[in-house]
């Protein structure tokens, strides 16, 4: 894959065909690093081993999973650090393994202003967000683009109705020549925007493992007005290489 320099981000939705082709001298191939439903998990507690980062105006918990049933990390925000609250599952290692992270996700309402309700990162060493989706603001779905742009996706994302995330990135060990293929589902409405590139920190740094993987936060909102999202069926799977690099 060429370099991420002079690369543009591709905004249109594609539909990719065939099958990827197996790498089979992975021996991590198939191999499942994170699977969770939230279903043993009581009402209003905080399981581990999930991270938990909350302060006064915030709070994440597990919730009854709206219209479906079951249960779900609710993650609601009136105010405090502008990046809690967060919740993050633990996945160390792999960094030399193509991963897929998919979730269910479902907003109560959209942003009324410029900013994401929901934000869905994977995180490297040194904490940071290589791969980052906003869902939720203008523009519906969001990336990154550049060191500080966010590229608007288009996708029409409804509140109250449940959708699906699903992102393949490169290793981490790429770092700049690193990149994801996003897909997003909600309703009858699906999209994939492929060969996305990895974002460095605000340092132009890149990881080189999973680490702090996958996250989500929720932004904006206010103590009249919170903002609210619920997660859950994350899974995260070592998988074939992208067909897009």
């Amino acid at each position: 894959m060429a370099s991420r320099h002079g690369r543009a981000l591709m905004l249109v939705a594609i539909v990719v065909l065939g099958l990827p082709i197996l790498a089979a001298a992975d021996s991590s191939l198939g191999k499942v690093l994170l699977d969770e439903s939230f279903k043993e998990a009581a009402v209003g507690s905080r399981p581990a081993p999930w991270l938990y980062f909350t302060d006064g105006g915030n709070d994440v918990a597990i919730a009854e999973a709206p219209v479906v049933g079951g249960h779900a990390l609710k993650l609601s925000r009136g105010g405090g650090t502008v990046w809690m609250p967060m919740v993050s599952g633990t996945v160390a290692g792999e960094g030399k393994s193509t991963v897929r992270l998919e979730c269910d996700w479902y907003l109560p309402a959209l942003s009324d202003g410029t900013d994401q309700v929901l934000y869905v990162t994977l995180r490297g060493n040194v904490n940071i967000s290589t791969v980052q989706v906003g869902l939720g603001g203008p523009g519906g779905v969001t990336v990154p683009q550049g060191r500080d742009e966010w590229a608007p996706l288009g996708f029409p994302i409804r509140a109250g109705q449940w959708g699906h995330l699903s992102i393949t990135a490169d290793p981490m060990s790429r770092k700049a020549d690193g990149a994801f293929d996003l897909v997003v589902t909600q309703g009858k409405e699906r999209a994939v925007y492929p060969n996305i590139p990895f974002r460095p920190d605000w340092q132009g740094k890149y990881p080189e493992e999973l680490w702090y993987t996958p996250t989500f936060h929720v932004g904006g909102g206010s103590p009249t007005r919170p903002r609210e999202a619920y997660v859950t069926n994350v899974r995260i799977t070592v998988v074939p290489p992208r067909e897009d690099r």
